[in-house]
């Protein structure tokens, strides 16, 4: 039987962080890897034979499997010369350089005398991407913040990037409650709908600012200095009552330099 190494991750289940952390249990990617060098795989772990047990040579590198990644870019990827000898241990470190591009759901190396073989089933395709439950940010701002995009590989790491990266410009906006998840709708033709679900959740307004070790200046005075504002009668027109971790950060610069 030939030699395989092979492993794959399934597209995962649909949660991602809140407030702007990704959840363990969100996109996250499960990959089993198993080289079968006379050796048994189980419960998930490889137990190799020693990388000096066997080389290999390869005159030719087919790819199969590919729809959107050409077999030149997969074959890159690998890393493996024409005629380069390679280990065991290189092989397994060619098929962690495909997995790890993001690309694949599955990838499987089979040498085959001169020939390594390199099997792929491909993330889908990005049909469209749709944002739900956003009022306070609009569709055309969201886009900008996320990297994924349509008629783009799915990446299942890049939506959860994405999902904390929304949550953090809610919450830079006074929404430190804001959640997102993405969802994934399978369409045909091996393409998919990336949806965000939002729950935008309720500003956090400054309620009260006081100080303490101030003896120079009244706590009415250095108020002033700062940018961040009391909530008071007027804080639905006036934004800077919001409670913003960033602005914190630029108070206590405003208050050294006063």
């Amino acid at each position: 039987m030939a030699d395989r190494f092979e492993g794959g991750a399934a597209l995962p289940p649909n949660r991602t962080g809140a407030a702007g952390t990704a959840s363990a249990g969100g996109f996250a990617k499960r990959a089993a890897l198993a080289l079968f060098l006379g050796t048994t795989v189980i419960g998930g772990a490889a137990f190799v034979a020693p990388a000096h047990a066997q080389s290999y040579a390869f005159s030719n590198v087919r790819v199969t499997g590919n729809q959107y990644v050409d077999a030149a870019t997969i074959a890159t990827y690998a890393g493996i010369g024409r005629g380069q000898q390679v280990s065991a241990a290189q092989l397994n470190d060619a098929y962690q350089r495909i997995m790890n591009s993001g690309l694949f759901e599955t990838v499987e190396l089979t040498p085959q005398g001169g020939t390594l073989t390199i099997a792929v089933r491909e993330n889908p395709m990005i049909n469209r991407i749709a944002f739900e439950g956003n009022n306070r940010l609009k569709d055309e701002n969201l886009e900008k913040i996320i990297q994924s995009k349509s008629r783009r590989i799915f990446s299942p790491s890049q939506a959860e990037a994405d999902a904390a990266a929304i949550a953090d410009a809610y919450r830079t906006s006074g929404r430190v409650a804001a959640t997102v998840d993405p969802k994934v709708i399978r369409r045909n033709d091996n393409r998919v709908d990336l949806v965000f679900e939002i729950r935008e959740g309720d500003v956090s307004e400054v309620e009260s600012i006081n100080f303490t070790g101030n003896r120079a200046f009244s706590d009415t005075r250095l108020r002033r200095v700062l940018a961040s504002k009391q909530a008071g009668l007027l804080r639905r027109l006036i934004q800077s009552d919001s409670y913003v971790e960033e602005r914190i950060e630029f108070d206590k610069q405003l208050l050294t330099d006063f």
